[in-house]
């Protein structure tokens, strides 16, 4: 829908009537009662502020937002009970004044009971599909490396899966990586990736919590299509030092907090550094002489290795005012013989920054200020020879203000509101040499700029004491900055029109309103059904020509040839627990639709196309399945079952006869188990199976001369199916008891990754002999078998 002053009036009119609505509900429900009492809720030893805390009354429930404050309607005649899983429960009478802040103290709990859980409306009001984690939960998993990792525990969830083996590119939902927003205190990550998925960017030591969105999607976020994954870094204990470290066969960290001044000023700085390249080297350097099969040609050269680092700052100024700041960096270098024979290194880093002002303005309103920045670069150098060599480098940067605002209407209302302002600019690609006698010319794609504007609404109402109801409304828009020439193409891609714009001159422009809702009914306290639905729009698109995702695809905005991607979801779904048991359980179905979704002619060519625009089509794409989990929080065995039975497709004209045709990631069958088992006070063991149905790949049938060039001649688009994958992954576990008077304590964990050494398939790709031009073969890679490790884990 094309910018005008009729659309920006609708856009207001249409945020106005909800606000209205809302009110008109909020006004019939209004209570007598006669004091308002806000506050936060912190950990009673560190004092990180703990969000999602249920506080309840005989009458009202109300929950802390993720800065851990709470406000709240009361009579004097009612009892405060404050509850939250991991930490004693409080209860105190109403007699104090409008302002309480209230410090929990954990449950002495034996960390070794897995304790993820399938978060239910006693968890989040707001949103009862959310999945939420914290550090403890993460660690328990078997993992690569020894390192517990955020992006591997949400792999283990329904209704995700992931590119590749060994990666970490999310598909949710039958959607592309590329529509997921990930989101490190409220700055967009691109890349998510250490060493092409050994690990992912998000030190564990360092996370606080996670949330991860993909039924209901809150309308306070925006800018993807498929789901949202939202963590919090650590603010940095507010009472006394602590440290924690581990040093593993294949990385090492280590994590400080403490505060500067007690209870008013704290900092938090981990980092962590991976030296896999020398320990890969080493390990092949011995076991070639043993002569092992496939061994013969490794190349002791393989360069793998990455740090980052984690810090914030968290200052109270007093009651009503705090300050945060919290930056990210981290960088990585890859080179292995078996990706790249040509001595290509890839380098890529992200950089990311968050200033926070938190300010109670009244007892019943509480506002959150942000100015972030995030970028992400990569280079790629290639060394062959003294004159072909060549460095390609890309580059994103965001910088945004955003403002949120939470307000308690009544006791059963609570009403969101904000807005956000985002400034990016993308360099697409650029070449030079790295020599002055290289052969290679400087070339540059076109720096890409724009503008992303939103307002949100939000609304959590009550209706009774069982039946809940959250409304939401987002609009949003995009101005296309860029300067340079823009196309028009005709149906088979030839240059038709063309303008000039110059700095800074609107050339395109996007506007889109993304109603969402949600109503869930709790049958009992035990059982809850719900439904939702949501509309989300994505302005910004990763082109890439493979499925694992290589930090070199090209971030492109919308213009006038690349329309925003837009999708409507429906999920159903229902909630169930067994106290007595220990279980909950949820089953969840879910149909998406989606238009102007991305997809490529054949023989596309996206490397360092100025008119790249040409090679792209869209269309729609729809993906539906039904999603199942178990699980079990207590006892001496623990664990859940995880599976979902899906399908997604599309249906984009100019391909495969404008029929419908498989997503890439479209993998029928996804199952994951975990068991965790107490085998002494002192031992652990856990297990993860893990399986899914082979994806789609698109390759070709056969090839063809045209004017002295070969083209493949595909077929059916993505009609040959990969095989199927499966892995399972140990680890034991070995903690000392515990010696209260004794600070320094440890931990030894063993893993073996893949224990039964299946060959997954990491990449499959297309090769040509150089002597005979037809014959073109497909050669499969895997990344690893067998992989077994050993992490000594400390804290003091």
């Amino acid at each position: 829908m094309k910018s005008s002053n009729r659309s920006y009036k609708s856009i207001i009119r249409s945020a106005s009537i909800l606000v209205v609505f809302s009110n008109l509900l909020f006004s019939t429900k209004v209570l007598s009662q006669s004091i308002i009492v806000q506050g936060i809720v912190k950990d009673k030893h560190t004092g990180e502020l703990l969000e999602n805390v249920a506080l309840n009354t005989r009458s009202l429930r109300v929950f802390t937002n993720a800065y851990g404050f709470y406000s709240i309607n009361l009579d004097k005649a009612d009892t405060l009970v404050v509850d939250f899983l991991g930490y004693q429960k409080l209860l105190l009478p109403v007699n104090y004044s409008q302002r309480l802040n209230l410090s929990l103290e954990p449950k002495i709990i034996n960390l070794k009971e897995i304790q993820i859980n399938y978060r239910k409306n006693i968890v989040d009001k707001n949103n009862i599909s959310v999945f939420s984690l914290n550090a403890n939960d993460i660690k328990q998993l078997p993992s690569m490396a020894g390192e517990p990792d955020v992006l591997k525990s949400i792999q283990t969830l329904p209704g995700i899966q992931v590119s590749n083996e060994g990666t970490n590119n999310l598909s949710v939902r039958g959607g592309t990586h590329d529509q997921n927003l990930i989101l490190l205190d409220e700055s967009t990550v691109y890349n998510l990736s250490h060493s092409i998925g050994f690990l992912s960017v998000f030190n564990t030591e360092a996370v606080k919590n996670v949330s991860f969105y993909k039924s209901y999607i809150p309308a306070r976020y925006g800018g993807r299509t498929s789901s949202v994954l939202d963590i919090k870094m650590k603010e940095g204990n507010e009472k006394q030092t602590n440290v924690h470290g581990s040093i593993g066969l294949l990385a090492s960290g280590l994590m400080i907090e403490g505060p500067i001044l007690p209870d008013s000023l704290s900092y938090m700085i981990s980092g962590r550094y991976s030296y896999a390249g020398q320990v890969v080297n080493g390990l092949g350097h011995v076991l070639q002489q043993f002569n092992i099969t496939g061994l013969q040609n490794f190349s002791t050269k393989n360069r793998i290795n990455f740090y980052d680092i984690n810090a914030k700052i968290n200052y109270k100024l007093n009651e009503k005012n705090r300050f945060y700041f919290s930056i990210y960096n981290g960088n990585d270098k890859f080179y292995y013989y078996l990706f790249d024979n040509d001595n290509g290194m890839l380098n890529w880093g992200n950089t990311n920054g968050t200033f926070r002002w938190n300010q109670v303005i009244t007892p019943r309103l509480f506002a959150n200020y942000s100015i972030i920045w995030s970028k992400y670069h990569y280079n790629y150098d290639l060394d062959q020879n003294s004159n072909r060599n060549f460095r390609w480098k890309s580059s994103i940067n965001n910088f945004s203000i955003k403002g949120d605002f939470q307000q308690t209407l009544t006791g059963n209302v609570t009403l969101k509101s904000g807005f956000q302002s985002e400034l990016l600019n993308i360099q697409p690609g650029s070449v030079f040499p790295l020599y002055v006698n290289s052969v290679i010319k400087n070339f540059k794609l076109n720096n890409q700029k724009g503008v992303q504007n939103a307002i949100y609404v939000e609304s959590n109402i009550d209706l009774t004491s069982k039946l809940k109801l959250d409304l939401g409304l987002r609009a949003s828009n995009v101005f296309n900055l860029t300067k340079g020439w823009s196309y028009i193409y005709s149906s088979n891609h030839n240059i038709i029109d063309s303008t000039f714009y110059n700095s800074n001159q609107i050339n395109s422009t996007y506007w889109t309103l993304e109603p969402r809702t949600q109503l869930s009914y709790s049958l009992t306290s035990e059982k809850t059904i719900y439904g939702s639905y949501i509309r989300t729009t994505q302005y910004e698109h990763l082109l890439s020509n493979s499925q694992v995702g290589w930090p070199t695809d090209i971030w492109m905005l919308s213009n006038k040839n690349i329309h925003p991607q837009r999708t409507d979801q429906i999920s159903l779904g229902a909630n169930f627990s067994e106290n007595e048991n220990n279980y909950t359980s949820n089953i969840e179905v879910y149909f998406k639709k989606s238009n102007n979704i991305l997809d490529y002619v054949d023989n596309a060519d996206l490397f360092l196309n100025n008119n790249v625009e040409n090679q792209i089509i869209q269309g729609h794409g729809r993906s539906y399945g039904v999603e199942y989990f178990l699980n079990k929080t207590k006892g001496k065995f623990t664990g859940w079952f995880s599976y979902t039975l899906s399908k997604s497709e599309r249906k984009i004209p100019g391909i495969n006869e404008g029929k419908y045709y498989p997503q890439l990631h479209d993998k029928r069958h996804n199952l994951t188990i975990s068991a965790n088992r107490k085998l002494s006070k002192k031992w652990s063991l856990n297990a993860l199976f893990t399986f899914n149905s082979g994806g789609m790949a698109n390759l070709p049938q056969g090839n063809f001369f045209y004017e002295g060039v070969v083209f493949n001649d595909y077929g059916q688009r993505n009609s040959f199916k990969l095989p199927n994958y499966h892995r399972l992954d140990l680890s034991l576990q070995f903690e000392p008891a515990k010696n209260l008077n004794r600070k320094w304590q440890s931990k030894w964990v063993f893993e073996i990754y893949n224990v039964y050494a299946k060959r997954n398939l990491f990449s499959l790709y297309m090769k040509q002999d150089p002597y005979n031009l037809t014959d073109i073969k497909a050669y499969k890679v895997y990344l690893n078998t067998i992989v077994p490790t050993v992490n000594y884990k400390f804290s003091f």
